[in-house]
């Protein structure tokens, strides 16, 4: 049986190369993958006496190079520059896969970045981009220079091979001795080995002719049947070699190297003459077996790495549609900007950790999710524009605030009353102001608070000379304490809460107490306001809900977990259904809605996974920073 030439043909896997060049190292094919041995057809038995060309020994196959893989996420910008530069000094073929890790984390680095401040002529500068796009620029050039060189590489080699068929030809009809031919035939052989690649396009019809003159040669020269039957046999020890050799790299982890080791197997396989004709369909059938069973793996492995990239599409679409919402809203607070911002943080993060799409959806999917970031990332910066401006106005206010304080602190004039009715008017005033810079905010808050505890202080040493008054507030204060105890209660917290704030609101109003009786009162009432809390169950996060609002409640949260869970379930019994739909018009349309069921459910189970770990993290932040204003 002969051996045909799309049994070992290397399949056609560009696209799949492409798809996965984020993922896996790629070298340049320097080395054209040729198409298998032509067929085997025993030489005609001849006469004994004559001799028979010396059968080549097989050259030891090199391992092919593998490039390193580096991760550069943790370096700067700067750093992948400098990276790149040393990169340009080593062979081009051998530093593809780096550059291109180096291209994707400076793009994305890049667009986390705030656009670049305009030059003069106002055009966006970065120096740093400016030098990465020389290198790159370099690389490219060099790269298109080294294919262009194997490319008229391959065409002298051609040249050079068709000029050996010449000379072949010409052996065939020369009349020299057996052994000058025979010494020819050899140099002519050695001489076919040591030229390199041809273009893929030539190859079937080269080796198809040099196999034929070779068996032309035999057929002349009348090599004898026991050094035909020799030569035969070294042939099928040298395949058997391969076969081994090729078996064993089915068990090779990687399935790059393992393939590209096959392309030189297949090629000294080709190299080698033909094999005793009983033999030949036996070992042929091993070391095609061997290679399917490779090829086989290799398409698996990308038709694996084919659906993890659309499920991380899927993924990177639905992140797509987060940040896209995210950049339409418009906080009117500083923190829920920051709380937008950490949540668009969360984001990235999380693009990061999904993995690389398909090759054709990955420009786009990137663009589109950096369109938003960025939308997002200006509206912030106009809106703290606005924030500082509107800071300095409210700082310039509050100074006001703080002179009209230190004046009252200082006049002896007005009557007290008056007095403190201006400066709880400046108090109430300076509440309804917003806030300020943090680096001006402690400075004229304490301003304000020490002119307002020196005007109190100079009050409350007014009304200690005031004993009698002092005397009747005790009195007012007792009376209160009493009131509070004897306090009836009905079954709505909200109006029993009322009640007791309304008394802790003429508990404050009361004027000057001396201070030997102020401490103890005040300590008898807070008991009987937090015995009171304690009895109607009035706990500090009842307290806490009447005047804030929380984002996610626990009873929301819970609600979430529960549709997320349905949603699961959804999805589990859909696809269990499609395994037992029949093939029909009726069933493929059902196929197609499910598919469509399945792709929304899991998108929304990750937008309401994402969402609860923002309303937890947002939870934790909120928790610190109590903890921090108590301090």
């Amino acid at each position: 049986m002969e051996e045909t030439n799309q049994n070992l043909q290397p399949e056609n896997t560009d696209a799949l190369n492409q798809q996965a060049e984020e993922t896996m190292p790629v070298q340049d094919n320097s080395a054209t993958t040729e198409t298998a041995a032509a067929p085997e057809t025993p030489a005609q038995d001849t006469a004994e006496s004559q001799p028979q060309p010396e059968q080549q020994e097989e050259k030891p196959a090199e391992e092919p190079f593998v490039e390193p893989q580096v991760d550069y996420s943790s370096y700067t910008r700067e750093q992948l520059v400098d990276e790149l530069r040393e990169l340009l000094q080593l062979d081009i073929p051998k530093i593809r896969n780096r550059v291109l890790a180096i291209k994707q984390q400076f793009a994305e680095k890049t667009a986390q970045l705030p656009a670049p401040e305009p030059d003069a002529d106002n055009q966006p500068t970065d120096p740093t981009a400016e030098v990465y796009e020389e290198l790159y620029n370099q690389y490219r050039r060099k790269r298109q220079k080294h294919i262009k060189e194997l490319e008229e590489q391959k065409q002298q080699n051609l040249q050079q091979k068709n000029q050996l068929l010449d000379e072949l030809r010409e052996l065939i009809n020369s009349n020299d001795s057996l052994k000058a031919s025979h010494d020819k035939f050899n140099a002519i052989q050695e001489r076919w080995k040591a030229i390199g690649d041809v273009p893929r396009s030539e190859i079937n019809n080269l080796w198809s002719n040099y196999h034929f003159l070779i068996e032309q040669f035999f057929t002349k020269v009348k090599i004898n049947k026991e050094l035909r039957d020799k030569d035969l046999k070294a042939n099928l020890e040298q395949k058997i070699t391969i076969c081994e050799k090729t078996e064993a790299l089915i068990m090779e982890p990687s399935v790059n190297k393992a393939f590209k080791q096959l392309q030189q197997y297949k090629e000294q396989w080709r190299e080698i003459g033909p094999v005793p004709s009983e033999q030949n369909d036996e070992i042929w059938e091993r070391f095609r077996s061997a290679a399917d069973k490779i090829d086989q793996r290799r398409r698996e492995h990308y038709s694996h790495m084919q659906e993890e990239m659309e499920h991380n599409l899927l993924a990177k679409t639905e992140l797509c549609e987060k940040a896209e919402a995210l950049a339409e809203a418009q906080p009117q607070l500083i923190k829920e900007w920051n709380d937008k911002t950490t949540e668009m943080d969360e984001y990235l993060k999380l693009w990061k950790s999904i993995g690389p799409v398909p090759r054709e959806h990955n420009d786009a999917i990137w663009q589109r999710f950096t369109a938003a970031m960025s939308k997002f990332h200006q509206n912030k910066n106009e809106y703290l524009g606005q924030v500082r401006s509107q800071q300095t106005e409210n700082y310039n206010r509050k100074i006001d605030l703080c002179i009209k304080a230190e004046n009252l602190a200082e006049n002896t004039d007005k009557e007290w009353r008056k007095a403190t009715d201006e400066i709880l008017e400046l108090q109430k005033e300076w509440k309804t102001i917003g806030s300020v810079s943090k680096k001006l905010s402690e400075k004229v808050w304490q301003r304000f608070r020490s002119a307002c505890d020196k005007f109190f202080e100079r009050k409350a040493e007014f009304y200690n000379s005031r004993k009698g008054e002092g005397e009747e507030n005790v009195a007012k204060r007792k009376a209160l304490v009493e009131e509070l105890k004897n306090c009836q209660f009905g079954d709505d917290n909200a109006k029993n809460l009322e009640m007791i704030q309304a008394l802790q609101r003429q508990w404050n109003e009361i004027g000057f107490t001396p201070a030997d009786k102020k401490a103890q009162l005040q300590q008898e009432f807070n008991d009987i306001v937090n015995s009171h809390f304690e009895k109607l169950k009035i706990d500090a996060y009842t307290l806490a809900e009447n005047d804030t609002h929380t984002d996610l409640s626990p009873e929301a949260a819970r609600r979430l977990r529960d549709e997320i869970d349905k949603l699961k379930t959804e999805v589990t019994t859909w696809e269990n259904n499609l395994g037992f739909l029949a093939n029909s018009k009726q069933a493929t349309l059902l196929k197609e809605e499910f598919d469509k069921k399945i792709k929304s459910a899991r998108q929304r189970i990750a937008f309401l996974e994402a969402k609860l770990k923002m309303a937890s993290q947002k939870k934790n932040d909120d928790k610190n920073e109590k903890d921090k204003a108590k301090k």
